[in-house]
């Protein structure tokens, strides 16, 4: 759907206009802001037609879901959210031959994921996720915290308080990498344009895209923010600042 979509109207499947006009859009609930999985039905509408995009959104379930030596028709449907949150980033990577311009972001175990438009995310951006989504993801879940550890004493309950609680952990792992990646102080986090002269070299996160996305994804991968690797340890390692630079 995805090639066809593309050779069709001529634009990317995550065109702009689908993202967000800051850049980004979410895969976690409890942000404020409406998750892909939310907007993708509308989508689908408008490109199909309100009588059909329910039915094309269950096809592409089926479609999706299809593994090499499946019969098809007897394949596992997968759910969008789940093809999203799981597959997309990878599919994404290998057509656009490693050089990806939708970059799903994700905390360590998944707790917040979203994707961001490349060409958009810069110093201002990358604060704003933080300012903005990462921090009201928190205090939605500590909300939730403070609920569950009222409801009661029992199993379930204390089941669940330890769940947001690695959940809270979760998100909090992500922003501290975050940070490090907007304030770029140490050589995992740092961006380095081997090309350019130490002096030409950004200071904390000011990507410039023309170096081009293996030199602006590098610090990104390194600290653990991708949903899935684009870069080989040798193209990481070409990328890593020179020791004692600050």
């Amino acid at each position: 759907m995805q090639d066809q979509y593309e050779r069709e109207a001529g634009n990317p499947f995550l065109d702009p206009q689908w993202i967000d006009a800051d850049g980004m859009i979410l895969l976690t609930l409890g942000t404020g802001e409406e998750t892909l999985i939310e907007r993708f039905p509308r989508f689908l509408d408008k490109e199909f037609g309100p009588e059909r995009g329910p039915s094309v959104e269950t096809e592409a379930g089926q479609i999706l879901g299809w593994k090499p030596g499946d019969v098809w028709g007897q394949q596992k449907p997968t759910t969008l959210a789940r093809w999203f949150e799981r597959e997309f980033f990878k599919r994404h990577v290998s057509q656009f031959k490693r050089r990806p311009i939708a970059w799903h972001l994700t905390s360590p175990k998944g707790t917040f994921q979203t994707i961001v438009y490349y060409h958009r995310f810069d110093r201002n951006h990358l604060t704003l996720l933080r300012a903005r989504y990462v921090r009201e993801a928190l205090e939605s879940l500590r909300k939730q915290l403070g609920e569950a550890q009222t409801a009661g004493a029992d199993r379930r309950a204390l089941a669940k308080v330890a769940d947001l609680e690695a959940k809270i952990a979760d998100v909090q792992d992500f922003d501290e990498r975050l940070r490090r990646l907007l304030e770029g102080r140490d050589r995992e986090a740092r961006l380095w344009c081997p090309w350019k002269t130490p002096d030409e070299q950004p200071v904390g996160w000011e990507p410039d895209i023309n170096d081009g996305v293996r030199v602006n994804i590098a610090p990104v991968q390194r600290l653990g923010l991708l949903a899935a690797d684009v870069l080989s340890a040798k193209d990481l390692k070409s990328l890593l600042a020179p020791e004692g630079r600050s």
